[in-house]
């Protein structure tokens, strides 16, 4: 019996999203926390530009309701 073993070359990646977070090669995830805040920031600023006045229990209401 003969078996044929390939060798495969692993590439390097800067960054891999498992399990929703995104982690660097470095085992950091920083950049996870950068992409979480300028999201939340693109939903407040679109917010913030769709009403003229907006009272606190309303905001509360739209950041907590967007996915």
């Amino acid at each position: 019996m003969s078996s044929d073993v390939s060798s495969v070359m692993l590439e390097e990646t800067v960054v891999e999203k498992d399990l929703v977070v995104n982690i660097d090669n470095q085992l950091k995830y920083s950049q996870h926390t950068e992409i979480k805040v300028n999201k939340a920031n693109k939903l407040l600023g679109m917010i913030r530009r769709s009403y003229t006045y907006i009272d606190l229990e309303s905001m509360t209401i739209l950041c907590r309701s967007a996915p």
